[in-house]
């Protein structure tokens, strides 16, 4: 099975204040967020995140990579897609070295990282899943995330 998810914004406060997210700590998301994961997809399963894993700010360099190294503890292989914040830390953390950062979390845990999804998707085999509590089952032609 395919998997898509996009956007969790990991380690932000903010994010989970104005998404109104039902979480108290961002600890609390990634734990939820992981236990779902680990619940539906399995080893032989590959996750596609389609960027923004994390949350990036330039005031904090460090937030950023707590979220990276928790990759591990997902079941399922994960192919990071970059999203504007992973843009981010490639500039101001790694000066531009796209292949440094993948580097990077390819050694925490992820499969691979990409710049872009390039892929031939049978429609039969994705699982579409919220990330709310009331997870909705459906199949989609198309898709899309902000980059």
């Amino acid at each position: 099975m395919i998997f898509f998810t996009s956007d969790t914004h990991f380690e932000s406060e903010d994010t989970l204040m104005r998404e109104n997210r039902p979480f108290t700590s961002c600890h609390e998301f990634y734990e939820y967020v992981i236990n779902l994961w680990n619940t539906q997809a399995k080893e032989c399963d590959i996750i596609y995140h389609l960027g923004d894993f994390f949350s990036y700010i330039s005031q904090d360099r460090e937030s950023w990579s707590k979220s990276v190294v928790g990759v591990k503890k997902i079941n399922a292989p994960v192919v990071l897609i970059i999203g504007n914040n992973e843009e981010r830390v490639i500039k101001d953390v790694y000066g531009g070295d796209f292949q440094a950062f993948r580097k990077f979390c390819i050694d925490c845990g992820f499969k691979d990282v990409k710049k872009r999804l390039h892929a031939h998707i049978e429609r039969e085999t994705i699982l579409f899943k919220s990330l709310s509590k009331k997870s909705q089952k459906r199949l989609c032609e198309s898709f899309w995330s902000h980059t």
